[in-house]
């Protein structure tokens, strides 16, 4: 009897200590984090109803806060750029949405877009302001901030010739002043956008939208809505002090990297047909690659299978792309601004299964360097889109 006892007691130590080790693990991968994530959280509440809100929690996925209070459909945020050494609370802009099931919907089934406005509110919650003019139709993507923080870019829907209806021609790209939300059109874009980013450095705007089922890349003046570049790319991105950008094209099986001017610096081979990439500060700060990392997802093209998430130095020498072995069809990606974390959005396939109009995701965290990912939230609708909230 003393040695069931005793092996019982040393079975419970070794999983006590196994657990700890687990832990302090974890927590020593975020410990001294200065970020909070705020993310879109949608759940299917009923058949005729669905509850959009944007959540924040810190990088255990714990201490989880709603940003806003409203009774709305509120999504796809963005936080402003803050300098270093800024003391005041940034701002987070986000969509407002009036989203309706199909049986009260009153626009005509062609319509595209929502009903709603851009809004701003401080990262700690508090009453929000719309900041986008008397523009009634969004386009549902994240705006993105100027480097300064005094401009928004967004896309939306307008009814140019005032026939009742939004189609997919009157599509185009806004400017607007933060504090006087004035708004103006600055290009029209005849597809579906899926992406909006602000150089960190210039008045320039990567747009990439769908068109005639190919995605394409279009760089805008963020002035006059000049065309400086553009072409079939499915995924581009600025270098993180914005004086490059990366542009995949599946045409020659190569990552571009260019000067805003459109003058090329060099080529990278990619990892396999690149969905998404991201440009970010190499972490810890190196002498060695002051150009950064650039972190791809790839999947075999017109498919659905698994992605693939990959890293590399940005520097033109270095031709060796390390796969990160996550389980899933990962989405979303979004870097913190120091280049540490990763965080993203994981697809499961129950949506044909449970016949749910929400796809189930949940959001993860991954330091990179490490292939150990943190699973954030586990509630049984979609959270994703994250944004990096810095904490003073």
């Amino acid at each position: 009897m003393l040695w069931v006892v005793l092996a019982i007691i040393a079975l419970g130590l070794s999983a006590a200590t196994a657990y700890l080790y687990v832990e302090s693990r974890r927590v020593s991968l975020t410990a001294g984090a200065a970020y909070r994530l705020a993310y879109t959280s949608i759940q299917e509440e009923s058949q005729e109803k669905l509850s959009g809100h944007i959540q924040s929690c810190n990088l255990h996925g714990k201490n989880v806060a709603q940003l806003t209070d409203a009774d709305a459909f509120d999504a796809f945020a963005a936080c402003e750029p803050l300098p270093p050494g800024t003391t005041r609370e940034p701002r987070v802009a986000f969509l407002r949405l009036q989203i309706e099931t199909q049986s009260h919907n009153q626009s005509s089934p062609s319509d595209v877009g929502a009903p709603g406005g851009v809004y701003v509110v401080n990262a700690g919650g508090g009453e929000a302001k719309r900041i986008c003019g008397d523009l009634k139709r969004m386009w549902t993507i994240a705006p993105s901030w100027s480097p300064d923080g005094k401009q928004l870019v967004f896309a939306a829907v307008e009814d140019l010739n005032n026939d009742g209806r939004f189609v997919m021609d009157e599509v185009g790209i806004y400017v607007c002043d933060v504090q006087s939300t004035e708004s103006k059109r600055i290009a029209s874009i005849d597809g579906a956008v899926t992406r909006l980013s602000w150089s960190p450095a210039s008045p320039q705007i990567i747009v990439i939208f769908i068109q005639s089922g190919q995605l394409q890349s279009k760089l805008l003046d963020a002035e006059t809505g000049r065309s400086l570049l553009e072409g079939p790319a499915p995924a581009a991105c600025w270098s993180p002090d914005g004086q490059e950008l990366a542009a995949y094209l599946p045409e020659d099986d190569k990552i571009h990297i260019l000067r805003p001017d459109g003058s090329e610096s060099y080529q990278l081979d990619p990892p396999g047909h690149v969905v998404e990439l991201l440009w970010v500060p190499m972490w810890p700060a190196s002498e060695q690659s002051k150009r950064g990392r650039l972190l791809a997802i790839s999947r075999p093209e017109h498919t659905s299978e698994i992605s693939q998430l990959y890293v590399r130095s940005a520097e033109p020498g270095d031709e060796r792309w390390q796969p990160i072995d996550l389980e899933g069809y990962m989405i979303q990606m979004s870097a913190s601004p120091d280049g540490r974390y990763v965080a993203y959005t994981l697809l499961t396939d129950e949506l044909a299964e449970a016949r749910r109009t929400v796809s189930p995701t949940d959001l993860y965290l991954l330091e990179i360097g490490h292939n150990q990912p943190v699973r954030l939230t586990s509630d049984p609708g979609y959270e994703g889109l994250a944004t990096w909230i810095p904490v003073q």
